[in-house]
């Protein structure tokens, strides 16, 4: 809440005023306006456009404004049983939450099937809670590790199972090499396209300046006949080992980038405000060895 230095009857944090949830009747309601809103619980009060007004009844999340479920305070809670039953959908890090000794947990997490397939309870086969005696399974396939929490990747994107969310440290998903076709991918620019086929070999056409289609050179191709099809050449990043092959290209207006199959990424074109990535203002890919030589973006 911006500009606010003092909250009534709420605590004030560094970011906003929590409000102390008074019982389980309450909570039962805030989780249910959150969830029939936003079925993961993900930022569900903080994307609510009206999280701010004056006016609590307007707002998603009522007094809680705009603090999400993961930072609710719970400890005047007493009865919180069968608070997530039947959200299948639900998955938020809520093992922080501490309720009021001896809250009725019974049954938490009935048929949250989402939270049950990424935690496991002190107790084998139940689904009651707190959260606080839940932890963190091995992440599924096709999720990374985020901040200590297991996310999906990106659409496309994939990663093996078994990603520890406990070990503080992030994890990365890959995009993956097509296996079948017919792909390819496509980028454009008001002044560049480019394209990757199924094989991984890339193609680059339009303006030339800067060195931004790739060639060693700042010649436009695409604009006059016999540019295209078999004599437009495909670009030689780092060498044509498979190591080498373009799995993905996205552009800008003056510079172009690549994920290769190894998983680096490379860019080429205008170095202005360092856009490249390298460090330095240079342009690449306008002169004769620059691609051979094109370093990786250190990440």
């Amino acid at each position: 809440l911006q500009g606010v230095t003092s909250c009534t009857n709420r605590v004030l944090t560094e970011a906003a005023c929590v409000w102390p949830i008074a019982n389980g009747t309450e909570l039962k309601a805030a989780v249910d306006a959150c969830l029939d809103a936003v079925p993961s619980g993900e930022k569900c009060c903080s994307s609510d456009p009206r999280c701010w007004y004056d006016d609590t009844a307007m707002r998603r999340c009522g007094a809680l404004g705009c603090s999400d479920m993961p930072d609710w305070n719970v400890s005047q809670v007493m009865d919180a049983q069968n608070l997530f039953a039947g959200r299948s959908s639900f998955y938020q890090d809520v093992t922080g939450w501490t309720f009021y000794d001896d809250a009725i947990t019974t049954g938490m997490f009935t048929g949250a099937g989402t939270w049950l397939s990424h935690l496991a309870p002190d107790e084998v086969n139940s689904t009651d809670g707190p959260p606080s005696h839940w932890k963190k399974l091995p992440c599924l396939e096709n999720e990374r590790v985020e901040s200590g929490w297991c996310v999906a990747c990106r659409m496309g994107w994939i990663k093996a199972a078994g990603d520890n969310a406990t070990h503080g440290e992030n994890t990365a998903c890959s995009l993956p090499f097509p296996s079948e076709g017919p792909h390819a991918y496509f980028a454009c620019s008001d002044y560049h396209t480019c394209a990757v086929s199924v094989g991984g070999e890339m193609k680059c056409w339009g303006n030339g300046d800067s060195g931004r289609l790739g060639y060693g050179d700042t010649q436009s191709r695409g604009d006059g006949p016999g540019e295209m099809g078999d004599n437009l050449p495909i670009l030689d990043v780092r060498g044509s080992s498979l190591a080498f092959k373009v799995k993905a290209v996205s552009v800008g207006i003056s510079h172009t980038c690549a994920i290769l199959n190894d998983g680096s990424v490379r860019c080429w074109g205008s170095g202005g405000n360092g856009r490249l990535g390298y460090g330095d203002t240079q342009n690449r890919g306008d002169g004769g060895g620059e691609m051979d030589n094109l370093p990786s973006v250190d990440l």
